[in-house]
Formats: C-alpha cells, structure tokens, sequence
C-alpha cells in the first residue's frame, strides 16, 4: 500500500479499549493494544496515502448481552425487570433489538 501511495487499514476495535469493562480485562487490553497499533501505523504512514483507522461500535444488543443483563438485573436486585435494569445501568443507551 505505501509504495502504491494509497490503502485503507481499518480495525474494529471496542469502548473496551479505552474504557474495560471489569468482568473483560483481557479483551479490553487486546483492544487497548489494537488501538494503539492503529495510530502508531497511522503516525507512521502519515503523508503516504494511506489511511490507518479504527472504528470503534456502540453497544450492540445480543444473546451475549442479554444473558450479561439479567445476570447483573438479579445482582443489584431489579430481579428479572430487564427493562427498569436497563434503564439504571444503561440510561443513556437504547437498543433495537434486531
């Protein structure tokens, strides 16, 4: 790419990485790591034509997710009321449920 003078690199990478969660320390210092590899590589290549990104997505309602709701739900005690849990722990996030 940097002898043709033009390519794109883009990662996914995650929140996890710049905040981590603290039942996902090792996912979020992989992210982390990514992260910091993607602007050293953009540092590196600046003025070449070629591009280092990383996109970093929201939160996204999954099994994965939900299963994580519920088990905290019941933790700080709403039970299995996911919608008022939701509404504490994530006020400022919606999901659509896809």
């Amino acid at each position: 790419m940097k002898s043709r003078g033009w390519g794109r690199v883009i990662q996914i990478s995650s929140r996890n990485g710049i905040s981590p969660h603290a039942n996902m320390p090792s996912y979020g210092a992989a992210k982390a790591a990514m992260n910091n590899f993607t602007l050293g590589l953009s540092k590196e290549l600046a003025f070449s034509g070629v591009t280092s990104n990383a996109v970093m997505p929201g939160l996204t309602y999954t099994k994965q997710l939900d299963s994580y709701l519920q088990q905290t739900a019941r933790q700080q005690g709403f039970g299995n009321d996911l919608e008022k849990a939701n509404g504490t722990m994530f006020s400022r996030i919606s999901f659509d449920k896809q």
